[in-house]
């Protein structure tokens, strides 16, 4: 486990003309490579300090992970689409070692004037929000996590994962153990990637899976979120083919209000 807060951990550093360098922490990997969330995180981080209008929060991105990002020194860099009179696009590349290992669009947009609300969600909806009710899981070094798990608290609000069950589900509490002192966009993003799959559900054993791509559209104002307190999420399988797996997953704040939706792609490996 480390002892800094993600917002520390993920922040670039700017090189001009939207070059960033970023330090990739170590213990924070899913295999050969930093988990999705990190790096998900960090190319947010530079698109915000790309776009430095604060009145133009990021709304949506879409990403994909190429190959692993290994701990040391990378190189990022954000190219302009367009910069309209509300709305301004731009992509996010990560490179190390001579070769893209990760990549993001973004969405950044002011508000619009008398937004119709929309109340209704998709999924399931949460049915319990007493967190501090929810059984911890013990993310122990040989249990079958990552080691970026030991990282965050994690509490059980569905079925465990590795027990064969029949619904491709998952739900859960999560907050970092080293908490930021606020949460913002980039957070909500390693929020989303930190649960396990909905498909280990059905699964007898841990096996090997990659995120390949990653799109999050942000539904709540991530500073009027306390970082003392967990995020639930709820996951599902939507679908799947020759080892590809869709998988739809929401962030609810403690209150029941919807923060987030993802869609994730997983490969079976």
């Amino acid at each position: 486990m480390t002892d800094a807060s993600l917002d520390l951990l993920t922040t670039p550093t700017p090189a001009g003309g939207g070059a960033f360098t970023w330090d990739v922490p170590d213990r924070w990997q899913q295999g050969r490579g930093a988990f999705g969330g990190l790096v998900l995180d960090a190319l947010c981080r530079a698109a915000m300090a790309f776009e430095d209008d604060p009145g133009r929060p990021p709304r949506a991105m879409n990403g994909e992970l190429t190959g692993p990002v290994v701990p040391g020194e990378a190189a990022l860099q954000v190219r302009l689409l367009r910069r309209g009179g509300a709305v301004t696009t731009v992509d996010v590349s990560l490179t190390q070692e001579k070769e893209i290992r990760a990549r993001a669009s973004f969405v950044l947009g002011g508000p619009r004037k008398n937004p119709t609300e929309f109340a209704d969600r998709p999924g399931k909806k949460p049915e319990n929000l007493d967190w501090e009710s929810a059984p911890v899981v013990p993310m122990k070094p040989g249990t079958g996590f990552p080691v970026f798990a030991e990282n965050f608290e994690f509490r059980l609000a569905g079925p465990p994962p590795f027990q064969a069950g029949d619904e491709p589900w998952a739900g859960g509490w999560v907050r970092p153990k080293v908490r930021p002192a606020a949460i913002g966009h980039g957070e909500v993003v390693a929020y989303a990637d930190v649960w396990w799959p909905a498909g280990f559900t059905v699964e007898k054993a841990p096996r090997p899976i990659a995120t390949i791509g990653f799109q999050l559209q942000w539904l709540a104002e991530p500073s009027s979120l306390s970082p003392d307190e967990p995020l639930l999420c709820l996951s599902r399988v939507t679908g799947g083919m020759d080892g590809y797996v869709a998988e739809t997953r929401e962030l609810f704040d403690p209150k029941g209000r919807l923060v987030a939706i993802n869609q994730q792609t997983f490969v079976w490996i």
